[in-house]
């Protein structure tokens, strides 16, 4: 479901209470002024959740005062993005959100907050993987699979050490990391954690311990409004001026989580191989009969394919002045499957997206 959202609101859709509350003003060398509210230190590390609120005013061409307000909902609703929002708590987090910026020093109303732009915008859902599976494989699963260029200026990157996965373009973003993992990180170090904040949650003793299985996170981002517009259309549900009431809803949250997975469905994806760590899936090929030459060759292909489009390795050995025959001879090394397995992590995600059931983080035992 929703993650983070950024709304927009124009005058008189809000009306500043306690202009002290917000910083001095800061202008702007083309024209205008802006003035910012974010959490305190101290307020941060007392895990007070409050959204980053900015007015602003006398732009060119939107000479009227202006609102935008950045909020993590899940964060603001349960204090922790590993619990999920249901599409019928609009009404809870209009209510909390309206309450909450109030006590910042802006009077907003629940009606005009659902009515108001949207200009960022990030959904996300935590799996439970099956019994076994590790978010590690699932991570390496994902990574394995080549990238089609239709992604203008796609990078893919591993952070904190594999456990998180990324796919950056002009509009998006598609995030993989080990939820677990990382409010670990975060309580010892929140700046080697995707979700810095999440330290302050802590981890109940069953999950914790790993009993009730690995949770991977899949999030993706859109830090524009084209981007969310665009993200919109790729739905088929095209909108020119998406609003908060038009993606409070868990299909499209879930229609745009599923749109993105796609890329990570087919060939590659599909071998159980594909999911092995390097050493092991040598030791694998060997097995199968494939010489130690050749396996190798496999791993090294595989491996450029995570940090390099299919396309674009090509056309690097093109200008190399490799022959085009080289090519023809390592293409017989990439890893195909015919269908996404059943077993693979593609697919358990899927069934989470499509059989969306807002994950809960269960409560701490007594002590």
């Amino acid at each position: 479901m929703i993650d983070t959202i950024a709304l927009y609101l124009a005058a008189p859709n809000f009306d500043v209470t306690a202009p002290s509350s917000f910083a001095s003003k800061r202008y702007f060398p083309d024209g205008g002024w802006q003035r910012s509210q974010n959490s305190t230190a101290k307020e941060r590390a007392a895990n007070v959740k409050k959204p980053a609120v900015t007015w602003s005013g006398g732009r060119p061409g939107r000479p009227e005062d202006a609102l935008r307000i950045e909020v993590s909902l899940p964060k603001l609703v349960f204090g922790n993005n590993l619990s999920e929002l249901a599409e019928g708590d609009a009404r809870v987090v209009l209510r909390l959100l309206s309450k909450t910026v109030a006590e910042m020093g802006v009077d907003v109303t629940e009606e005009a907050l659902w009515q108001s732009k949207v200009s960022l915008l990030h959904v996300g859902k935590n799996v439970l993987l099956s019994p076994g599976m590790t978010c590690c494989s699932a991570l390496w699963e994902l990574s394995s699979v080549p990238q089609r260029a239709t992604m203008d200026q796609t990078q893919s990157e591993f952070r904190n050490g594999g456990a998180a996965y990324k796919l950056h373009a002009n509009q998006r973003e598609i995030t993989f990391y080990d939820k677990l993992l990382d409010i670990r990180r975060a309580m010892k170090s929140p700046k080697r954690a995707e979700d810095p904040l999440s330290g302050k949650l802590g981890i109940p003793g069953e999950m914790d311990s790993g009993r009730a299985g690995a949770v991977l996170r899949m999030e993706c981002r859109f830090n524009k409004r084209e981007g969310v517009k665009d993200a919109l259309r790729r739905i088929g549900e095209a909108n020119p001026d998406p609003r908060f009431s038009d993606v409070f809803r868990e299909d499209v949250a879930m229609g745009i989580l599923l749109r993105e997975l796609e890329r990570f469905e087919g060939p590659a994806g599909a071998s159980p191989s594909a999911r092995l760590a390097p050493l092991d899936l040598i030791s694998s090929l060997v097995k199968g009969g494939m010489t130690s030459k050749n396996a190798i060759t496999t791993y090294g292909l595989q491996a450029l394919e995570r940090e390099f489009q299919y396309a674009t390795l090509r056309r690097v050995l093109e200008e190399s002045g490799a022959p085009a025959a080289a090519w023809y001879r390592l293409k017989r090394f990439r890893l195909t499957a015919p269908a996404t397995s059943a077993d693979s992590a593609v697919h358990v995600i899927r069934e989470a997206l499509v059989d969306y059931v807002p994950f809960q983080m269960p409560p701490k035992a007594s002590p």
